[in-house]
Parts: C-alpha cells; structure tokens; sequence
C-alpha cells in the first residue's frame, strides 16, 4: 500500500457522513507505517471502544469502512477470516460494517470475524507472531 494522508483517508469513507468522518480519530503515526507490507491501513479508535476503521487502496482511490465490534467478547481461540491467523483471548473479533447508500440507512449491515487489532497485512507477511 502506497503513504496515505489524513485528508485522503477522511474522504475516503462510504458507509459514514462525512460529519463522522471529519470526527473520527485518524492514527498519528501515518509517517512511520510499515506502508510496503500493508495490504490495508487498520485501526481501533482509542476513544471510543469498539470502533475500528479499514481504509483500502482501490484502482480508483481508497476505500474507508467504518467498523463496530463488541469488546468483552468471548475468550476462546479463534481464527481471522482475512490473514487465517489464530488469536487467543479475544484476539479475533467479529467486525460489522453499517452498508453504504440505502442499504446501510435501512440497517443493514455485514460482517466477518478479524484480527482485533488488524495488523492482518503483517501477520499474513510473518513479521508479527
């Protein structure tokens, strides 16, 4: 993945107004990413538990998804569906995302179980075990 700035990553979000995505806390440390292992830029949001952002390169730009997870979730083992990396102690989390346009303001969402801390990129790369 190519260095992506925080206006860029701002206006990359689908599912979310573009009020929430003016609010919502962006990772201070863009400068030092290992950006050439990252398949995607992922974050929790330390001020609001529960809340997590994947921000994707398409042909055409980014792709930012707002995304919900529970915390206090089970403590069993379990495996990502991006990297197939096994976690234990909740490390593997079911991630939601609200669906864009009219879908998403009906409710509708979709899911999948992920990393917690979606270092999915360098855990699928090795250089994390």
């Amino acid at each position: 993945m190519k260095p992506v700035t925080e206006r860029e990553i701002r206006a990359s979000f689908v599912n979310c107004s573009k009020g929430d995505a003016k609010r919502l806390t962006v990772p201070a440390d863009l400068a030092t990413r290992p950006w050439d292992d990252l398949d995607f830029l992922g974050w929790t949001d330390p001020g609001l538990p529960g809340r997590a952002y994947l921000v994707l390169p398409e042909a055409d730009g980014l792709a930012g998804i707002a995304l919900r997870y529970e915390t206090g979730g089970p403590r069993r083992t379990q495996m990502c569906a991006i990297c197939s990396t096994t976690h234990t102690d909740g490390g593997v989390v079911l991630m939601t995302a609200r669906k864009a346009g009219e879908a998403g303001r009906r409710g509708n969402s979709t899911g999948t179980y992920m990393c917690g801390d979606l270092r999915c990129s360098l855990y699928a790369r090795r250089p994390l075990t």
